[in-house]
């Protein structure tokens, strides 16, 4: 083979491998972006069904919380209050009511230190005497009697 046509083999050699290693160069370019793209549609598919997961349980948890208030708003509705509860209740709002129309509404503000007022600190209460007897009968107990409570819940609710 004469020298000219070794070297315009050599030449074209070398450039075909120049072009296969461009060739690869840009495949895998493709492979890359390719894989980007799949990425990202497994991130958009995830996250379409985690909002369709946390839509479905918004929805169920409405449901369950509209169920509830009904059957609560029903079992209201079957209840009774004992009268001397409702005795003292009614006292209760009768003297708040009286106390606010007696009330001056213009009263000014005044800086009062706590301390200095006779008050003491949370921490400063650890370890103190318990109350004495005259305050502790003073404190009424308002927890209904359960033997009071009827039970007029539906069956299905029991």
């Amino acid at each position: 083979m004469p020298p000219e046509v070794q070297q315009h083999l050599q030449q074209s050699d070398a450039t075909v491998q120049q072009l296969q290693q461009e060739l690869q160069k840009l495949q895998a370019e493709v492979q890359d972006k390719q894989a980007d793209r799949d990425h990202k549609a497994q991130l958009a598919e995830m996250d379409a069904q985690v909002k369709l997961a946390i839509a479905r349980m918004n929805n169920e948890s409405k449901e369950n919380l509209n169920e509830l208030t009904q059957a609560v708003k029903l079992m209201l509705q079957h209840m009774q209050v004992p009268a001397s509860l409702a005795q003292q209740v009614n006292q209760g709002l009768a003297m708040i009511t009286n106390n606010m129309n007696r009330r001056p509404r213009n009263i000014p503000m005044q800086d009062i230190n706590p301390l200095n007022a006779g008050f003491s600190l949370p921490e400063s209460n650890m370890g103190q005497q318990p109350m004495p007897q005259e305050q502790q009968q003073m404190q009424q107990n308002y927890a209904p009697d359960t033997s009071q409570i009827e039970n007029n819940a539906p069956q299905w609710l029991q």
